[in-house]
């Protein structure tokens, strides 16, 4: 929701950590499986779990997109927080 709001490097920050953490429990309850949660096992292809890791690879695709220029030039980055 924040995202369709603001431009704000911390709403983004916010959004590719929270994608993050959602694949890497997507990946970790299909592979080792979790506490109490050992039913998912190997249903890699789920397809709301399909569809949930589609979603959350294009925020981080689009979080990088974003935040790539700013990575490969500091000066446009500090230009960028001052305004």
């Amino acid at each position: 929701m924040l995202l369709s709001a603001t431009d704000h490097e911390l709403v983004w920050l916010g959004a590719g950590a929270v994608s993050l953490g959602a694949l890497v429990g997507y990946f970790l309850s299909r592979s080792v499986g979790l506490p109490s949660m050992s039913d998912d096992i190997g249903d890699w292809l789920n397809l709301l779990g399909l569809a949930a890791v589609a979603c959350e690879a294009l925020v981080l695709i689009c979080w990088i997109a974003r935040s790539a220029p700013r990575l490969a030039s500091p000066r446009l980055a500090v230009g960028r927080l001052v305004h």
